[in-house]
This record gives C-alpha cells, sequence and structure tokens, in this order.
C-alpha cells in the first residue's frame, strides 16, 4: 500500500456505462478475464448484512472501472500484481497483500496499471453502513491485513455458501461471514498476528505446497520441535499441520479446475498428488464433490 503520485492513470475517455438506475452510475473498460463469478441462487434481503457476488478475477492494463453512488460496499483482495483507486482527494496503490475497500454512496474509480489479480465481495445490507462508521473502516481505501489466509477462507466460504442461498440458513452463514470479515478489517485478533516460527511455515507451505511435504520439513523450516509445531497450529490455526497443508491444496486446486485450463491429473501434480486417485479422494472429502463433477 502506498500514495500514488502519478494520476495519470485515471485519464480515461473510453469508459462504457453499463448500469444507470437513479443515482447510480456505473462505467468500465474491459480488459480482464473472470476466473470465477458466484452470485446468490436466491437473492433475498432478509438479512443485516449479505453478499450479491463474490468473484475472482484478472486484469491486465486499460482495465479500469468507475462507480458513482454503489448501494453497495466492494472488498477486494489483491492476491498479486497492483490496483490503483481514487476516491475524493484520496488515490492510493493497492499492492498484493492489500485489501481495497470501495465504499457505498460514493465517487470511485479504480484500474490496472499493467496486471493484477483479485478476488472481491459486494456486501450490503442494513447493518452495513453503521458497521462502517463504527468499527473505523468509514474512509479507508486500503487496508494491510497480517495475512490473507483468513479473509481468503472467508471468501471461499461465502462463495460455496451464494450457490446454496436459497436456504435461509445459508443466507444466515454469509450474513455471519459478511461480519467477520468486516470485523477482522477493523481489529485483527491477536492471535492471528503469526509468531515467526508458524509465519516461516506458512510461508513454506505457500511457496512448496506442490511437492511432498513432510512434518520434518515444518520443523526444519519453523525451527521448533514436532510438539512445539503441533501447539502453535493448534492455538492459532485451530488446525494441524496436516489438514493446513490439505487445505491449502485443495484451495488452490479449486482455483486450477475454474480457470479450466488445466485436467485433473496435471492438477493434482501441481499441488502435491503423485497419484489422481489420492487426489479425487481428498477433493470429494473436502468439498462434498468429486473434481470432475465440481461446478458443472
Amino acid at each position: 500500500m502506498k500514495i500514488l503520485k502519478d494520476r495519470s492513470v485515471f485519464e480515461n475517455d473510453k469508459a462504457t456505462c453499463y448500469h444507470h438506475i437513479g443515482d447510480e452510475h456505473f462505467a468500465m473498460v474491459v480488459h480482464d478475464y473472470v476466473i470465477f463469478d458466484q452470485r446468490p441462487s436466491d437473492f433475498r434481503r432478509d438479512m443485516l448484512l449479505f453478499c450479491q457476488m463474490y468473484c475472482r478475477a484478472r486484469s491486465w492494463e486499460g482495465y479500469y472501472h468507475h462507480r458513482i453512488a454503489p448501494h453497495f460496499l466492494q472488498v477486494s483482495l489483491v492476491h498479486s500484481g497492483e490496483t490503483c483507486v481514487h476516491c475524493g482527494s484520496e488515490y492510493w496503490s493497492a499492492e498484493a497483500g492489500d485489501v481495497i475497500l470501495l465504499p457505498p454512496l460514493a465517487d470511485y474509480e479504480f484500474v490496472t496499471p499493467k496486471r493484477c489479480e483479485r478476488s472481491s465481495l459486494l456486501i450490503e445490507g442494513q447493518l452495513l453502513h453503521s458497521l462502517l462508521a463504527e468499527s473505523g473502516l468509514e474512509g479507508r481505501l486500503v487496508v494491510t491485513p497480517a495475512g490473507l489466509d483468513f479473509l481468503e477462507n472467508r471468501f471461499s466460504q461465502v462463495g460455496q455458501s451464494l450457490a446454496k442461498a436459497h436456504n435461509q440458513e445459508e443466507r444466515r452463514r454469509i450474513s455471519n461471514l459478511c461480519f467477520e470479515i468486516l470485523q477482522y478489517l477493523a481489529a485483527p485478533p491477536p492471535e492471528l498476528l503469526y509468531p515467526p516460527a508458524l509465519t516461516k511455515v506458512l510461508g513454506l507451505i505457500d511457496s512448496d505446497y506442490g511437492r511432498p511435504l513432510s512434518i520434518a520439513d515444518f520443523t526444519a523450516a519453523g525451527g521448533v520441535s514436532e510438539s512445539g509445531l503441533a501447539r502453535l497450529f493448534r492455538r492459532y490455526l485451530h488446525t494441524t499441520p496436516y489438514r493446513y497443508l490439505t487445505s491449502h491444496r485443495m484451495r488452490q486446486a479449486e482455483m486450477m479446475l475454474l480457470q479450466g485450463v488445466l485436467s485433473v491429473k496435471e492438477i493434482a501434480a501441481r499441488v502435491g498428488y503423485d497419484n489422481p486417485l489420492n487426489f479425487s479422494t481428498e477433493f470429494k472429502k473436502f468439498f462434498g464433490s468429486s473434481p470432475r463433477n465440481f461446478h458443472r
């Protein structure tokens, strides 16, 4: 996250209006590839907070979006690259690891100067405005949390629940997840600020999940004993090292499947499974669906 000095990136006269109802006016230049886009199976405004869309997309130089008076909050995780944001007198550059908060009822624009991959939620509801005001998030365009693991997990859960939003329990779950996301951004719990040993192990998993990894690899990376490693994962992540590794591999496999480029066998190899059958078994256990039938 840094203040943007070169504001010429926002000089755009090619944007096309795609939505104009009342005070709302949205225009954009499309130069992106949507990896995943999930909207509610049944859109009802019966919760204090709800989400109307979850998507993950890659954009390139030339992508531009301008909104005036949207009724929703856009929360975007920047996975890689850079997004430039302008709202009022503020100009920011959001980089990998940053979270962008595009406020409701505002006039803002965001652009991709070179390339970027980000996940986004559109959140609305009766509670939204007071939550932003009381939490201190109002007026904050870019936030840099301690890490994205918590947020990526909650975003993924929202996406899965949106497909079942015809069920009231799932809508209630979405509302709770949206609250958790905003609460975390406003005040991340101290226990989620990981100690150095755990950070090193998580870094190893993030970079090397595609090769065989053992407990010995984890203890060597963190400089801790096996029992010390187990305590760290239990205290800070409420899981075991093996379950965390599996979860990380499954989330990576999910993204690859949604891109629709690689075969199941190729994806299995890329996330650390020599045997595609073992991968398919683990995937079905994790998502409740086989890789071949996932999101069909």
